[in-house]
């Protein structure tokens, strides 16, 4: 966990390490994208939101019930939790057209599978509707 300074916020935070094909990390994402924040190189939250998932989407296919469980406990909570950041700050992740058609069709894909996956809820859908998200 990870306070942010001068904040009351306490962030989890995600580790993308490697370069596993899995990742999807367009062409046109540049280390300038990142922003530093006391020495750590952070992520834009539309990229983190991406990569969400991304992870979620290939959770919930995995033949590990552990693994499709995460998915659900840990993965789904942190998706909603996301959109609603990103919605306060008036972000609108399919507004980054600098990051190719590609990743944003991909993108759109991946809120249509979780908005559908969990329809019975609706608060996927919900959120992923307020920050821009045709679901």
């Amino acid at each position: 966990m990870y306070r942010i300074p001068d904040t009351t916020h306490v962030i989890k935070v995600d580790l993308l390490l490697g370069d596993n094909s899995d990742a999807e990390i367009p062409r046109t994402f540049h280390r300038n994208h990142f922003v530093e924040i006391d020495g750590l190189r952070v992520a834009p939250l539309y990229f983190v939101l991406y990569h969400k998932l991304l992870g979620w989407d290939l959770r919930t296919d995995d033949r590990r019930l552990w693994k499709r469980n995460q998915a659900n406990e840990k993965d789904y909570p942190d998706i909603i939790a996301l959109c609603k950041i990103i919605y306060r700050l008036g972000m609108r992740p399919l507004s980054k057209g600098h990051m190719g058609r590609e990743y944003l069709d991909n993108y759109q894909r991946r809120a249509e599978f979780i908005a559908g996956y969990y329809n019975d809820r609706d608060l996927a859908r919900r959120q992923l509707r307020r920050i821009g998200f045709n679901v």
